[in-house]
């Protein structure tokens, strides 16, 4: 018997029971799975899917008695969407942020970064092979300084396959959006003061 996982954006992990030649669905996808023994080749198994409306396939992986003897992933699958985390750095620098962004995918994506309308190089950079997910995880690191607080920084995720450049969802940082602390109090105080 053959087992089966699969993994999409919108559905996320989905395990299924052991089939054999089965129609089957999980989770919103049907599966049609089928086996044929060659003589001189082995086993040929094909694996064919539909997936929901506005979702993709990121995965199937075949095992058999709980071994994986394959994965298969599309061929040109865009990159999961960047997410961005950062902290400023005032004390050291006023208006710096430190900004660190990541996404996944296979091949391993580019994080691309954006200050306003200008591509911009950045700091640090580095991939690792997750071997749970069976794809690249990536990082780039880039130090910014705001001047003016309606620039918006981005990390877009991409990948170049097949002379085809696939986007991921990028993630925007604005400057617009930190409201420095100090400065919430006073306008708090002042409210306070002017209601009384």
């Amino acid at each position: 018997m053959v087992e089966y996982d699969v993994v999409t954006p919108n559905l996320g992990y989905a395990p299924s029971p052991s089939v054999g030649t089965n129609k089957v669905a999980t989770e919103g996808i049907h599966i049609n799975i089928t086996s044929v023994w060659k003589p001189d080749f082995g086993w040929e198994v094909t694996c064919m899917w539909e997936t929901p409306p506005n979702d993709t396939l990121q995965s199937v992986r075949l095992q058999n008695n709980g071994q994986q003897f394959m994965i298969y992933r599309p061929e040109a699958m865009p990159p999961s969407s960047a997410e961005l985390e950062y902290k400023k750095y005032d004390e050291v620098s006023p208006g710096r942020v430190m900004m660190n962004c990541t996404s996944s995918g296979l091949p391993a994506p580019n994080l691309q970064w954006t200050v306003a309308n200008d591509k911009v190089q950045a700091d640090f950079t580095g991939r690792f092979w997750n071997r749970t997910t069976k794809l690249w995880h990536v990082w780039s690191f880039f130090a910014y300084t705001r001047a003016d607080p309606s620039t918006t920084v981005t990390c877009s995720p991409e990948v170049l396959t097949h002379e085809e450049l696939l986007k991921g969802t990028p993630a925007t940082f604005s400057s617009a959006s930190i409201i420095d602390s100090a400065s919430t109090l006073i306008v708090m105080f002042t409210i306070i003061n002017f209601l009384r």
